[in-house]
């Protein structure tokens, strides 16, 4: 335990606020601590190098904070200074600065910021691959495949190959080419020891209609409870829903903590066959404690928590959920259309959802609330 006041005890609440997702209370805790550390003669940082560690990291975190929070102004000021800093990270906080000035609007300049961090780190793929993503997210499609195409130049391991074939299934499943993302994704995964979770193959097929090819592809899911997930939700689509039913009891019977990511699969089955909603909370809630939780989890977890009657954890759970897509790339102000499609179909109560539909892009549509 810290003594009250002190450096120690205004970083432990900045964090405990930040886990909490309660990042407008961090902020003027770090504020604080930064201004006090930056007040300290240079004998006590030299005699105190735990210090200027803590400094480091308060920016750090303050400008990770701002930026969620869409105070992009002060978030790239604070990435400036991080970057002036002479530490290994000034290439981070530069790359960071980047993709603020993006989602501030100024695309070119931030594109143009991390060309030079490209050229600055000559052989690096990530600043390649990070080059692709914002590409892709800004549906400049070939400017996309031309720098995960540099990526894969420079990827050495297979763990890095991997990682820009992901990129290039991501870009032509984002342009509707399914052949062309599944021959990625075969040649991804081809010979690695780990198992590749297929739920975004299941999901694009899904998407274009293509069912039974789904089906194909789920006879090799070696993870039950996510198979058996998915064997519900073809069925639903197909209209079977007695034998969408039964598989989705199956996997609401088994132990979603003796699987790996598969927590949402586990909890949208087990709401959808009506388990005891409580259950389904404390579930996620142990997930979340992990650090293991999505924005689909969120809003599983505002599911469960309407059909609770308890609005006030409705509302957060929907609120670290729009923190979590902040977060993300692309940055996205709400959840996605598709989560309001969820949290419209398993939420029953017409006030709720017309209580909590803002925190969905659908809401700017006449999304139902019947």
């Amino acid at each position: 335990m810290w003594l009250p006041g002190t450096y120690e005890d205004t970083l432990t609440h900045a964090r405990f606020h930040v886990l909490e997702g309660e990042l407008e209370e961090a902020v003027p805790l770090y504020e604080r601590l930064i201004e006090r550390l930056a007040g300290l003669k240079p004998e006590i940082r030299q005699r105190r190098p735990e210090l200027s560690r803590m400094y480091r990291h308060s920016l750090a975190e303050l400008a990770r904070a701002h930026h969620v929070l869409g105070n992009f102004e002060r978030a790239l000021e604070l990435y400036r200074q991080l970057s002036a800093l002479e530490d290994a990270e000034q290439s981070v906080w530069r790359r960071s600065a980047a993709q603020v000035l993006i989602d501030m609007g100024r695309v070119e300049q931030g594109l143009d910021e991390l060309r030079a961090e490209a050229v600055a780190n000559p052989g690096d793929h990530v600043i390649w691959l990070l080059m692709g993503y914002e590409c892709l997210y800004l549906k400049r499609w070939q400017e996309a495949e031309e720098n995960l195409q540099r990526a894969l130049r420079s990827a050495v391991t297979p763990e890095q190959q991997l990682s820009v074939h992901l990129g290039f299934f991501a870009l032509h499943r984002m342009q509707g080419h399914v052949e062309e993302a599944l021959a990625i994704w075969e040649r991804a995964w081809q010979g690695k020891k780990e198992g590749a979770n297929n739920s975004l193959v299941y999901r694009m097929l899904i998407e274009h209609g293509q069912l039974e090819r789904a089906r194909r592809y789920l006879e090799r899911e070696p993870n039950a409870l996510r198979r058996g997930f998915y064997q519900g939700l073809l069925d639903r689509l197909q209209g079977k829903a007695q034998e969408a039913q039964r598989h989705w009891q199956r996997v609401a019977k088994m132990n979603p903590f003796e699987f790996e990511n598969s927590f949402a699969e586990w909890a949208e089955a087990a709401l959808r066959i009506d388990w005891d909603p409580a259950e389904v909370v404390n579930v996620l809630n142990r997930f979340e404690d992990a650090g293991d939780t999505t924005p689909r989890g969120m809003v599983l977890w505002a599911i469960a928590a309407a059909r609770l009657g308890r609005t006030d954890e409705v509302e957060r759970a929907l609120e670290r959920g729009r923190l979590i897509v902040r977060r993300m790339r692309p940055r996205r102000e709400r959840l996605s259309a598709e989560e309001w499609q969820l949290f419209d179909e398993l939420v029953s109560d017409a006030a709720i959802k017309n209580q909590f539909k803002h925190f969905f892009e659908a809401s700017q549509n006449d999304a139902s609330t019947s």
